[in-house]
C-alpha cells in the first residue's frame, strides 16, 4: 500500500506543498495577503478544501518545508475574509484563548511585515 498524506499520494502532496509554497511567495514578494478559499482555488494538482484539516496540514508543511524561512511564515499570508486575520489555529500556539483582537492584529501585522520583508529580492 502505497503512503499517503491527507488522503493524497506522497506525490501528489508533495506537489501540492511546492505549488502553495509558490504562490504563497509570489504574494510575499507582492506584499499581499490571501483568503483560505482563494489558496485552495488557485492550488492546481489537487482539489485541498479551504475549510478542512487538510488546508491546515498544508501550511504546516509550507512552513515546514524547502521554503521555509527561519524567521517568518508563509502562513501569515492567509487569511480569513472576514476580518483579514489568520484562523484561529495561527494563534493559538501563541496566545490564550480570549485575548483581545486588537492585541492579535497588532502581532499579526508585525509578523506580516517580517515575512514580506524576507522574500523581498
Amino acid at each position: 500500500m502505497s503512503e499517503t498524506r491527507f488522503g493524497f499520494p506522497m506525490g501528489v502532496w508533495n506537489a501540492i506543498v511546492v505549488e502553495a509554497q509558490e504562490i504563497l511567495v509570489a504574494c510575499a514578494k507582492n506584499r499581499e495577503t490571501i483568503t483560505y478559499s482563494e489558496l485552495s482555488r488557485q492550488i492546481k494538482t489537487a482539489h485541498v478544501p479551504y475549510h478542512r484539516y487538510k488546508m491546515v496540514g498544508l501550511l504546516d508543511e509550507v512552513d515546514s518545508g524547502a521554503y521555509a524561512k527561519a524567521s517568518s511564515s508563509l502562513a501569515t499570508l492567509v487569511v480569513r475574509k472576514s476580518d483579514g486575520l489568520p484562523g484561529g489555529g495561527y494563534f493559538s500556539n501563541k496566545f490564550p484563548e480570549g485575548t483581545p483582537i486588537e492585541d492579535l492584529r497588532a502581532y499579526w501585522q508585525t509578523e506580516f511585515e517580517q515575512t514580506c520583508a524576507d522574500w523581498q529580492d
